[in-house]
């Protein structure tokens, strides 16, 4: 009989969404075993988002992802890839609620990227989607994702990318 109550709070746990459930008498190496497994479920979890939110090399001493970080990562590309000229970093603190030293603050812990290398570095992956996709000019695309040069474009590229546009579009 109890073991038959244990399996039914088991399972009540795991349909209410709960990581893990321990019985009252628990041993040392199950509670290792279950750290370990919710810990490599969280760094799993935290992988995909920052893969989803296109941050690439996280700094070391990064944190851990929440919603709000990936709601504030979320609004902040679509205010970067909507814009079609150059953002300034006030304005788009304004439009995501905070200061521009929060901002800046916050978008170098989660992608280890200052907030123009990381404006940049999107920019440059829709640019690169684009050279695939249209037939569009290297002059177009680069208004088309945000530059008002397309010479600084292309420098932006090739250091991003480590290839032109032109090249990268035969890619």
């Amino acid at each position: 009989m109890l073991g038959t109550s244990i399996d039914f709070m088991i399972n009540q746990s795991n349909s209410l969404g709960m990581d893990a459930f321990l019985s009252r008498s628990f041993s040392r190496h199950e509670l290792k075993q279950l750290l370990k497994h919710i810990l490599h479920k969280q760094a799993q979890q935290n992988e995909k988002l920052r893969e989803l939110l296109s941050i690439q090399n996280p700094p070391k001493n990064s944190v851990e992802i929440d919603e709000k970080d990936i709601e504030l990562m979320s609004e902040l590309q679509t205010i970067i890839l909507e814009s079609k000229c150059k953002i300034k970093a006030e304005e788009i603190a304004r439009k995501l609620f905070m200061s521009r030293s929060q901002l800046h603050r916050r978008v170098k812990s989660l992608t280890g990227k200052s907030l123009t290398k990381y404006s940049n570095h999107l920019k440059i992956k829709k640019a690169k989607h684009l050279l695939r996709t249209t037939r569009l000019q290297v002059k177009e695309i680069a208004f088309n994702v945000g530059f008002e040069s397309s010479a600084y474009f292309i420098r932006i590229f090739k250091a991003e990318t480590g290839t032109t546009p032109e090249a990268s579009r035969g890619n």
